[in-house]
């Protein structure tokens, strides 16, 4: 597979190159660097795949400057922001991480705004402050997080509710909840944090949790 994604992009960057005018080319290009970054990403090789979506972030963000008026190509350079934070993060980079994340939730708060009835933009702005809420907590800011994972949750439940055949907003509100009632935890909020792990089982598949719910419980209680 790896083989296969680097020759995309060799074929895509010579596109890209000889007629730099389309920017079809320049969007292909940008996206054959983050599928790659994927894969390396999955196998471990961390510095390549920021590498990758560094070069992807550059393209995109040229190509916003020049048709700005394109809301597709918006959503694609957060998106690849996200990425990137994912990966600082994995790399214990954590303030550039935040860094990347917040660019992330900048366009997509300004898409979500922009055109609400596009339920992709909403997942994916819920998505950034969920990230956003993660760094923060772990790095030792449980009140600020707070704020981003209350946005997050805001933005998410009414997806959830709605159209719940959208897994990844699923996820999201998953992950959200779950570091949410952390940081509950951390700031003595333990009513809510417990009001947080019954809503993720609510949200969960029997045998979906990793670690069981009434452990989680048991946990807050003796808090």
């Amino acid at each position: 597979a790896e083989g296969k994604l680097r020759e995309a992009l060799a074929i895509r960057r010579r596109l890209a190159d000889e007629v730099p005018d389309v920017p079809g080319y320049r969007l292909s290009l940008a996206l054959a660097h983050r599928s790659l970054s994927v894969v390396l990403r999955r196998t471990h090789r961390l510095p390549d795949a920021e590498a990758e979506l560094r070069a992807a972030v550059r393209l995109l963000t040229d190509l916003v400057a020049d048709r700005a008026g394109v809301p597709d190509l918006r959503y694609k350079l957060a998106g690849v922001h996200s990425d990137l934070g994912v990966v600082l993060q994995d790399r214990d980079r954590l303030d550039e991480a935040e860094g990347a994340y917040r660019e992330a939730v900048a366009v997509y708060a300004t898409l979500a705004d922009q055109f609400p009835v596009v339920v992709e933009y909403a997942i994916g702005a819920g998505g950034a402050y969920c990230n956003l809420g993660n760094v923060l907590r772990q790095t030792r800011r449980p009140a600020e997080s707070l704020e981003w994972y209350d946005r997050a949750a805001a933005t998410l439940e009414p997806v959830v509710n709605k159209e719940p055949r959208f897994e990844e907003a699923g996820q999201f509100l998953r992950n959200t909840l779950s570091g949410r009632s952390a940081s509950r935890c951390e700031v003595n909020r333990y009513r809510d944090a417990l009001a947080d792990i019954d809503r993720v089982v609510e949200l969960t598949e029997p045998g979906g949790l990793r670690v069981p719910p009434q452990m989680r419980r048991a946990f807050i209680l003796v808090r």
